[in-house]
């Protein structure tokens, strides 16, 4: 009879015993879940983060767009910058960074490329041959996307 009550208590402590780590187990399976809440929230915190720093940049992109279209600088004569595209303004820093300075003539079509030898160079711009052509809707669209794009 002792023996049986001995061997029913060395049972229960047993079960006992697995109730205790399937607890466990279940405690870490908790804080695993919990570990990988918090690096799903980390990561859309970056991801937000970087929504905002793209939305920061095109919005730095629209002024700089909206600054380079709106003001006007006038180089030496015979020569004037036309105020349009941002094209424009990225062919004249292009040129800037080559060590030379650009000015677009009267008409749009021709840009005046001059260097700090002396030398200059009148070359007609790609972008408005394209767009002389290319003067039907497909053209219109190829303009706006190149205006807000490039």
């Amino acid at each position: 009879m002792l023996l049986l009550l001995l061997l029913l208590l060395l049972l229960l402590l047993l079960l006992l015993l697995l109730l205790l780590l399937l607890l466990l187990l279940l405690l870490l399976l908790l804080l695993l879940l919990l570990l990988l809440l918090l690096l799903l929230l980390l990561l859309l915190l970056l991801l937000l983060l970087l929504l905002i720093l793209l939305l920061l940049l095109l919005l730095l992109l629209l002024l700089l767009h909206h600054h380079y279209t709106t003001t006007t600088t006038t180089p030496p004569p015979p020569f004037t910058v036309t105020k349009n595209v941002f094209t424009q303004w990225l062919l004249l820093q292009l040129i800037a960074h080559i060590g030379g300075h650009a000015c677009f003539t009267n008409s749009p079509c021709f840009v005046r490329i001059s260097f700090f030898n002396g030398g200059g160079i009148i070359c007609v711009s790609f972008m408005h041959l394209f767009f002389k052509c290319f003067n039907d809707f497909y053209g219109f669209i190829f303009k706006f996307v190149c205006f807000f794009f490039f």
